[in-house]
């Protein structure tokens, strides 16, 4: 695992740009730090507005001090809106002072600029901040680049949009077919099942609307799906390759509740889940529902909450009882983090 200091704001900011994948407007961005090494710990986003309420307010300061020993606050608003930012930081603030919870530093993101509310210095921290164009520059945004991370223009563009037509009729009569030639009653199957994933995973460029027509026919029978989740997961390892069944102890740690031996993601935890949404973006119905599901699960384990929601409910508007789908909503509305991230 790469590990990567920052300690300057510009790089702080890009680290969250690059943590929920795009950069926020018109909110409030909490970063929760772990330890003496104050590790990044949850980063959560809430719309401004949300924070008039004393309950949402509430609810930051318990996931605050429960996640993290300390944190700092980030508004993102236009030019004309900052002191609506300042009195939701202030607000928001003040809470955390009485949990006896440190805020280090209250950061100000604009369309065009960023700065700092809480240093008054203006060598370092002049009034009208710095240019946003210094995150381009950053270690993160570079990091980033390199391994073809790129930010979307707002939070909705974290998944795709559905696919044409043309290619969820072809994708589906494909489905229908696979699914008619290998039942899944049959045990026999599962080699199979488990090839059409790792194949389209090693050769994405080959991937076309039949086969996700077969990824989607995979993934909608529970036992193949949750193979194919912990293929993703563990980068295959928490696969046992004698019987083509996932290893309990790896879906255990994939799961467990901090303080349980814990397993981070594999590397090629991105590419799968990119493969999960192309095969979503290709269905429709329950189809659509299971590849949905299995995204938002794998998107919290990535430890990206903003994508995890969105897949949750595109999961649940194609098939409102999916169970797989409503243990993701469950465990995102508790705002539970993977075990993984509360590690240093």
């Amino acid at each position: 695992m790469n590990v990567i200091r920052i300690d300057q704001a510009r790089e702080i900011l890009a680290a969250v740009a690059s943590t929920l994948g795009f950069q926020p407007t018109d909110a409030l961005v909490l970063v929760g730090l772990r330890g003496n090494r104050h590790t990044l710990g949850p980063v959560i986003r809430i719309d401004l507005p949300a924070l008039e309420d004393p309950t949402a307010v509430a609810h930051l300061v318990t996931l605050a001090t429960t996640h993290s020993n300390a944190c700092l606050l980030i508004t993102y608003t236009p030019d004309n809106q900052r002191p609506a930012g300042r009195r939701a930081a202030s607000t928001l603030t003040a809470a955390l002072d009485e949990a006896r919870h440190p805020v280090l530093e209250t950061l100000w993101v604009t369309p065009t600029a960023y700065g700092s509310a809480t240093c008054a210095d203006p060598d370092c921290c002049p009034p009208t901040g710095h240019p946003l164009s210094d995150l381009d520059s950053t270690l993160i945004r570079a990091t980033d680049v390199t391994n073809g991370r790129a930010l979307v223009p707002t939070r909705a563009d974290l998944i795709p949009a559905p696919a044409t037509p043309a290619a969820r009729r072809l994708a589906e009569a494909a489905r229908a077919a696979w699914t008619a030639e290998h039942p899944a009653t049959n045990p026999a199957h599962t080699r199979d099942a488990l090839q059409v994933w790792t194949t389209a995973l090693a050769t994405p460029a080959d991937v076309d609307p039949s086969t996700y027509g077969h990824l989607a026919a995979v993934l909608t029978d529970p036992t193949w799906r949750d193979l194919v989740i912990t293929h993703a997961a563990t980068d295959g390892t928490g696969i046992n390759p004698e019987t083509a069944t996932a290893r309990t102890d790896a879906i255990r740690a994939m799961l467990a509740l901090p303080g349980e031996p814990t397993q981070r993601p594999g590397e090629n935890l991105p590419a799968a889940l990119d493969l999960l949404m192309r095969t979503a973006a290709h269905a429709t119905g329950s189809p659509a529902a299971h590849a949905w599901a299995a995204t938002a699960l794998l998107a919290w384990y990535s430890g990206h909450g903003a994508r995890a929601a969105l897949a949750a409910e595109a999961a649940h508007n194609a098939d409102p009882d999916n169970t797989l789908a409503a243990l993701a909503t469950q465990i995102l509305a508790a705002q539970i983090p993977p075990a993984w991230t509360q590690t240093d």
